[in-house]
């Protein structure tokens, strides 16, 4: 018998079925279409419905009379969905199909039971960072009227904001042409909202998102009883079919490739590079959220691991403040590790002034400070400067040699606008594979974009130290 794989979840991941139109293939996840292809070419990563409310929560799907229908080369999908929580009850009516040239379309028709705000609802378009990253595109049908051109980006674009509101990387269009590659182009043709595209490493994600309503339009919006949403994508592409599967599971490494030489012509050695040595960054463990002391037991183990540090983040305003710090200072002096302390400090630097009474009784053993702070503003643009500087200062009478950074919720805020990373300090980046949809393949893809992350935040640092973490992978 075989073994069982664990996911860490209650329930058994879904199984994803591939369904073929012609030359493209995609899985069918649930009611979402993931790694659509054109042979070994990837057209898109995933295709699905979001249901956010007004606080942007996701809103899960009930669903109901799925049939799928696969023929020799084409396939028809369809579903009943409803999204209820609180005051919103939306139900909508799902169709996807794929016909042997190739083309998939996929429509929603909703009808909203009750009146209800929200923040977005409809088709999300999501395609990988190494598929597109350079690729050059076409967008037209915005209410500009205008054609524009560009590459997606290599490096991370920043989710700029305009007029106090956010804005997409792309300006909002209801067509897109995309040079795919090898002789590819993608079309996607939209109805029912126009579109607009960000860039989701901002939030620790791989991929580049097309969604609906662009930002700049006021939210949240009012869906009235009764009233209808409808929209749908149309994916069609040219080009050949190549040969040869890149899709789920397909590993890929540094290698040489030759031929020449070997006794057998019709063999290819594939020689495997080896890459240079790097030392391992200090790694430290976040403290339990319960507040409660590690038991002796578990202290020795985690001694046993020689954590770089514990980290202890910290609302100074609770009333447990001071228990929580001196639990935390017992912890890391019983597994042997520093404490870094992450302060959350509320609008206009509240609670700040009961911090240098709060850290006084681990200033043998705290060794970093990073200040979390909302601005002032709508728009997000981090911990403002002023706060962290703060801090600093009155936490020099206390822990004079300690320094005192600054803290983000992603790099989103941090490379908003340009800012002076010497006001900064130095740099707290979380890192979370799960901000978006928290399913397991998604994870797994979203590792491949933490690295582009943690070096754009290097960069905005210009050489102040950055410490990555916490990483977690907390459910959304």
């Amino acid at each position: 018998m075989s073994e069982p794989i664990l996911t860490g979840r209650v329930e058994a991941p879904s199984r994803a079925r591939q369904l073929r139109a012609g030359p493209v293939t995609c899985l069918l996840d649930g009611i979402e279409l993931r790694d659509i292809r054109r042979g070994s070419q990837e057209l898109a990563n995933l295709l699905y419905v979001a249901v956010r409310d007004d606080r942007w929560n996701t809103l899960p799907a009930v669903v109901d009379d799925l049939e799928v229908r696969q023929g020799t080369d084409a396939f028809q999908v369809t579903f009943r969905a409803r999204h209820h929580a609180a005051d919103l009850d939306l139900s909508w009516d799902g169709r996807m199909t794929g016909g042997a040239d190739g083309t998939i379309t996929v429509v929603m028709e909703g009808v909203a039971a009750t009146s209800f705000r929200y923040n977005r609802i409809g088709w999300n378009l999501l395609h990988s960072v190494q598929a597109v990253a350079g690729r050059s595109y076409r967008t037209w049908g915005g209410d500009d009227g205008l054609v524009h051109t560009g590459s997606f980006p290599m490096a991370i674009a920043p989710q700029g904001a305009r007029g106090g509101r956010l804005t997409g990387m792309l300006e909002p269009f209801r067509h897109m042409s995309i040079d795919i590659g090898s002789g590819t182009t993608l079309t996607i043709d939209a109805d029912g909202d126009e579109f607009e595209t960000e860039d989701q490493r901002n939030f620790a994600d791989s991929t580049f998102k097309t969604y609906c309503t662009p930002l700049q339009r006021p939210a949240p919006r009012l869906a009235a009883i009764g009233s209808r949403i409808a929209q749908s994508i149309t994916l069609s592409s040219t080009g050949p079919t190549l040969a040869g599967a890149t899709g789920p599971g397909a590993v890929s490494c540094p290698a040489t490739v030759s031929a020449a030489g070997d006794p057998d012509p019709d063999l290819i050695r594939v020689v495997v590079g080896t890459s240079g040595r790097q030392a391992m960054p200090p790694i430290g463990l976040g403290l339990a959220s319960d507040g409660q002391a590690l038991q002796d037991r578990d202290a020795e183990r985690i001694r046993a691991l020689a954590p770089g540090h514990l980290w202890l983040t910290l609302d100074p305003t609770v009333a447990d403040a001071a228990d929580r710090v001196a639990t935390a200072v017992g912890d890391a002096r019983s597994v042997g590790a520093a404490l870094f302390l992450e302060l959350l400090i509320g609008p206009g630097g509240a609670g700040i002034d009961a911090v240098p009474v709060l850290v006084d009784a681990g200033r043998d053993i705290l060794s970093w400070v990073f200040v979390r702070a909302p601005g002032d503003g709508p728009v997000d643009y981090g911990t403002p400067s002023e706060i962290v500087e703060v801090a600093r200062v009155r936490l020099s009478t206390v822990i004079p040699d300690v320094p005192v950074g600054c803290m983000v919720g992603s790099l989103a805020p941090l490379i908003r606008e340009p800012r002076d990373p010497i006001l900064l300090g130095s740099l707290g980046l979380p890192i979370c594979p799960t901000v978006h949809r928290d399913d397991d393949r998604t994870v797994m893809e979203n590792l491949v974009g933490l690295d582009d992350q943690v070096a754009r935040a290097i960069d905005a640092m210009g050489g102040m130290p950055v410490h990555v973490g916490p990483v977690t992978l907390a459910t959304i």
